[in-house]
This record gives structure tokens, C-alpha cells and sequence, in this order.
């Protein structure tokens, strides 16, 4: 039995990394693979039942800060082998290991040194690492570091062309497939209430990172007056989104409850409760329109065929958005370049009305685009 090893998965409270996990499965559904996952955070995972599809371990384990404070300011590898302790001693050469790459690479601080030790220490026992899925930005490719350790996966897989083309240019032999989360099933389950009476628009908002924290006035404003055009040109409902739920200070909610207090009296605006990811993918699927800032939330409702407007403050965003409506689209609304209050509400209003044009277009392009995730598990399987 071949096994496959997910790590640098950061756990479900980030609902896109619980996608990616399921999506990954879905490309390998046959007995002959056995697949796991090295989580941060391995109780929110056996909340969302990830344990379910397959095994879970301890990536890392925490270290004291007596422990860093005494030993670790000059030499951090010390501080890595024991952080990654649990995961550094079940290395086995029979065994793929996939990082969780997404853009974890574009995070401040320690990330990327984390994970070219542990990419050196796969490789030093002989086993494959394969970095699944990143989006990575032409400042942080061109670092001495950085290069150093993307030649030394013996495999690196963008999910969008930007990155792709980014990576070619350096002279990184890198692959293109589209992010495993796109083929994640959706699970049925009680649709909310809003869904009731008029079909129903979704907005998805959260706290800003990398760097932009600074757009999310713009961006709420932007929010708050497309929320007002659906409640008074229109006749559908308004649901509001979460995705995103680590803790009260960074989670999703805190930026959906200022937009539900301002329009609840309507009567017309919604909050979903947390779901898991297929859950939340069924819902969903089953919305009118989407207006939307994490990519994980996009990544359902386009697979689902639903119009999409990508309020992109990433490089994943933008990428994934040339890779799926072509460049210059008018259904990307790059956040840090919201020229007025108006703008999402001009973009949402004009897929509006040529929704059906928009329908159409998704139903013809995604199924191909999806197919295209193939290429991971063929990549996986003739690893050299």
C-alpha cells in the first residue's frame, strides 16, 4: 500500500485547510493509497470529523519558553527538532509527503525557515516532499533562502498561473494544477431559514492579513452598500458567511456581526453558523450570487457553478480568478485598489444583470477546469 502524508496542515478552523484534506482524498479514492494528515491542531479536526477519511497525527509538539529563552536565540534548528519532534521521527522513505502549502509561504515570521528544515529533513531520509497547492509571490520566490529550498522539493505544484509562471521564471521546475479543494463534496444538510422565502445572495468577509489590514474600512463600506442595493432594489435575501474561526479576535464573525447589526431589522439579512466544509459547500451551491474574500469560500460556489464576485486582496486570489474568468475581469474587485464605497456594488449589480451570461459561462468551463486537478495524483504517482 502506498501511503501519503499530509503536513503543514494548520487544522479546520481554517475551513479551506479541512478542503484541501478532503479534496486530496477525493483524488485517491482507491484502497491501494493510505492517507494522512500531520495537523497544528488535531481536536479542531476530530470536531469537523476529518478524522473520519483518514488517520490524524501530532506535527509538532509546544516547546517552553524557558526552553527557547535558554538554548534557541543562536541556533533555531535546535528549537525545530524538538518543535517538530512527533513528525521528525516518523519519517519514512516509503512515504510522499505533501505540504499544505497554500500561501503560508507569503505569512510573516518564522513560517518558510520552518518548513525548509523540515523539507531538508525529509529529503536527508530519503523519502519524496512535495509542495501541494502554493501561491507564492515574485519577492518572496527571489529570496537566496526560499530558492534554496524550493529546489530542493521533489516537486512543487501551483494551483494558479501567476504563481506558475513565477516559479518557471526562476528556473524552478514547477507543475500547474488546480487547488485539491475543488474536489471536495458537498454533504447535504438543512439549508437556513433565508432560503425560505427569495433566493438568497451570500456575502463572505473577515479580517485582512499579510499586510492589508489596513483595506478593511474600504472593504466593510464596500460590503455595507452592496448589502443595502440587495435589500432595496432587490427582493432576495442576504446571508452572511463565516470561514475563517480561530479565536474571537481572528475569526470571521467579528467583521459579519458589525454588517448583521446594521441591517438586521430588515429582516432580510442572515448569519450561518458554523459548518463544516461540505456543509457549508452544500449551502453554497445553493445560493443566487456570491460576493466573497476567502479564496475557500470562492472555491465551493465556483465549483458549484455560482457567480462569484472575488474580493481578492491576495496573490491566490488574483490568480485564481485570471486562471477561471480570464485577466481584467469585472467580476475581481482587488481590495487594495477599491477606488470608492460603490465599487463591489457596481461589479455585484452588473453580475446581476447578466447573470445568466455568467451561469452559462461557469457551467461550460468549471467541469474541465476541476478535471485538471488529475494532474496532482499523476504527479504524485511517477515521483522519481
Amino acid at each position: 500500500m502506498k501511503k501519503i502524508a499530509i503536513y503543514g496542515h494548520s487544522g479546520s478552523q481554517n475551513h479551506g485547510n479541512e478542503a484541501i484534506v478532503r479534496g486530496l482524498h477525493e483524488l485517491f479514492p482507491d484502497t491501494h493509497y493510505e492517507i494522512f494528515t500531520f495537523s497544528y491542531s488535531e481536536l479542531k479536526d476530530k470536531l469537523f470529523k476529518l478524522d473520519e477519511i483518514g488517520e490524524l497525527k501530532i506535527f509538532c509538539k509546544p516547546v517552553s519558553k524557558n526552553f527557547i529563552n535558554k538554548l534557541l536565540i543562536k541556533n533555531k534548528n535546535i528549537k525545530y527538532k524538538q518543535f517538530f519532534k512527533p513528525f521528525l521521527k516518523s519519517i519514512d522513505k516509503d512515504t510522499v509527503y505533501c505540504l499544505e502549502a497554500g500561501d503560508q509561504y507569503c505569512e510573516p515570521g518564522e513560517v518558510r525557515e520552518w518548513y525548509k528544515y523540515v523539507n531538508k529533513k525529509i529529503r536527508e531520509k530519503g523519502a519524496h516532499s512535495v509542495m501541494l497547492g502554493c501561491s507564492i509571490t515574485k519577492d518572496v520566490i527571489n529570496t537566496k533562502e526560499v530558492m534554496e529550498d524550493l529546489k530542493m522539493y521533489s516537486a512543487v505544484i501551483a494551483r494558479e498561473t501567476l504563481t506558475y509562471n513565477l516559479l518557471s521564471e526562476a528556473g524552478i521546475n514547477a507543475y500547474l494544477a488546480p487547488c485539491p479543494a475543488f474536489c471536495m463534496p458537498a454533504k447535504k444538510c438543512l439549508l437556513p431559514a433565508c432560503f425560505d422565502s427569495h433566493e438568497v445572495i451570500g456575502f463572505n468577509i473577515g479580517f485582512l492579513q499579510q499586510g492589508n489590514e489596513k483595506y478593511i474600512d474600504m472593504l466593510r463600506k464596500n460590503y455595507e452598500n452592496a448589502i443595502r442595493f440587495i435589500i432595496d432594489k432587490t427582493n432576495y435575501n442576504v446571508l452572511l458567511i463565516p470561514h475563517v474561526n480561530w479565536n474571537y479576535k481572528n475569526s470571521d464573525f467579528r467583521e459579519l456581526e458589525k454588517l448583521y447589526a446594521k441591517y438586521k431589522n430588515t429582516n432580510r439579512v442572515f448569519v450561518l453558523e458554523e459548518k463544516g466544509a461540505p456543509e457549508a459547500k452544500y449551502i453554497l451551491s445553493k445560493l443566487k450570487a456570491l460576493v466573497a474574500v476567502r479564496t475557500h469560500v470562492q472555491i465551493p460556489a465556483l465549483a458549484s457553478y455560482i457567480p462569484t464576485i472575488i474580493a481578492g486582496y491576495k496573490h491566490k486570489s488574483f490568480g485564481i480568478s485570471n486562471d477561471i474568468y480570464g485577466e481584467n475581469s469585472p467580476y475581481l474587485a482587488h481590495v487594495q485598489s477599491l477606488s470608492d464605497q460603490h465599487s463591489i456594488k457596481t461589479k455585484l449589480e452588473y453580475l446581476l444583470n447578466n447573470y445568466n451570461e455568467v451561469k452559462t459561462y461557469l457551467k461550460n468551463t468549471i467541469p474541465n477546469y476541476i478535471s485538471k486537478t488529475e494532474d496532482i495524483k499523476n504527479i504524485l504517482e511517477n515521483l522519481k
